[in-house]
This record gives C-alpha cells, structure tokens and sequence, in this order.
C-alpha cells in the first residue's frame, strides 16, 4: 500500500480500515456485490471504503464489521497510526529473527521476537511450555500476545513463530491485521541454518528429522502462500534480504 505525501493522519487512519474491510472480505470468499447483498451497502459505497476514499460513518462501520465478522473495535485497532505492524514468518532457519531486526533498522521501528514475549507473559520458556503444558497452551499464548502487540504497535516489526499457521483463526487475524512476510527456503537451507546456529537437537535420536522438516514445510506452504510479501532467501544474504523488504514495504 503507497500513501500520497501530505494526506492527512485521518486519510491513512481510513485508508487502514478500508484496506483490513477488504482483506476480510476476500478470505471470506465474498465479491463486493455479495458484501453489499450482506450489508444492506451499495457496492459504489465500499468500494470507496476499501480504496480509502468513503467518508465512513459509525452506523456502516458497524454494519460491515459484521458483515465481514469482525467488529468495529478491531477494525479501528491503531489505524490512527496510519500503518501496519509488519509480521515475519517461516519455518526455523528462515533469518525472521536476523532479518526482521535489519528491517526494523532500516524502517525506524521497533522489532518484536514473538517467542520472546510468549516466555515473558507465561514467565516459562519454549521448551517448558511445551512439555508442561502441550501445544495449545502454546497456541492460546501465541494468540493473545499478537493479538496485544498488534492493537499496540502498528510500528512494530515482528518474527513470528513458524506454527503460527496451525492456528487458523490466529493467521487470518495475523493476515487481517499486519503485512505478512514468508521468508521461503528450500528445506536443505532451513536445514542447514538451523545447524549452523549450533542446534543439533532436530536430527539427534531422529533418522527422519530432515523428511519430517519437508513433510511441515509442505503442509505449511498454501498458508505461508498467503502472506503480503513473499521473498525466497535459498540463495540470498540476510543483509540482501532485509533490503529487498525495506524497499518493497517502506509505505505500509
């Protein structure tokens, strides 16, 4: 998304909501014509709203909020910032963390490690989580501390774990509401990085390890597909990478 110079804090806030009315509407399936069928809202109407352009009044706010299933609060959430959280992910391996930080550099953000403030808000670490309390503790976790960081910080810039995807409802709302990066690699370089970063733990006691790792990456990829930005890092420097991605998102 290109902001005009000089449009008014109130233009990108509407710009905001009429872009996350949209993307809604496109992952429920639903042309203009049937929202409006829904809303009861002329298909001229939103199509301003979705450009940015309609002059958008709480009682059709309201209305396409539901329509859309969502409310009016989320769609509002931070949009008076103007600007998206930006949201990393990928499979372990994938430089979110080494990128992401170059990124928030670049763009003047702040960079958040999504695990991080898992740990902190939970007061365990990743591997307690896991084996005290199992994968949807994990996944509930995951969901409210994105949920809070991205109706806090629409500066933010944020690696995302990898099993983000797992949890639909936490990726469409991921989708919905930030600008989605997949960092993509062919398995063998997920495979080697991990190990080059010292951790051996993915192929100890596991002669299926690697098959395992390209068995997840296959399932994950019609989701990661559905990311803003998609940047294929096989054969590409973090350094390279990170500006590719300031450059492609320095307006949103």
């Amino acid at each position: 998304m290109h902001y005009i110079a000089g449009v008014t804090d109130w233009s990108k806030s509407l710009i905001v909501v009429g872009r996350r009315i949209r993307r809604r509407r496109e992952r429920l399936g639903l042309s203009r014509r049937e929202l409006a069928e829904v809303s009861g809202i002329s298909e001229r109407y939103i199509a301003q709203v979705e450009a940015g352009l309609g002059n958008l009044s709480l009682s059709k706010l309201f209305a396409l909020a539901e329509s859309v299933r969502t409310t009016a609060e989320e769609l509002v959430a931070g949009a008076h910032g103007g600007a998206f959280p930006i949201a990393f992910v990928g499979l372990r391996g994938a430089g979110k963390s080494t990128v992401g930080k170059r990124v928030a550099s670049k763009l003047g953000r702040r960079f958040v490690e999504v695990d991080a403030e898992i740990e902190a808000v939970s007061g365990l670490s990743l591997a307690s989580i896991f084996s005290l309390h199992g994968e949807a503790y994990y996944d509930q976790l995951q969901r409210e501390v994105l949920r809070r960081l991205i109706e806090d910080g629409s500066d933010l810039v944020m690696a995302v774990g990898g099993s983000v995807v797992r949890d639909i409802e936490t990726f469409e709302h991921l989708l919905t509401f930030s600008t989605v990066v997949w960092l993509k690699a062919e398995p063998k370089v997920h495979w080697d990085r991990v190990l080059a970063q010292g951790d051996t733990r993915p192929m100890e006691k596991n002669p299926q390890a690697f098959n395992q790792l390209k068995s997840i990456l296959k399932k994950r990829e019609p989701f990661y597909k559905k990311a803003d930005l998609v940047v294929d890092t096989t054969q590409l420097e973090a350094d390279v990478v990170a500006e590719k991605v300031s450059v492609s998102l320095r307006n949103v």
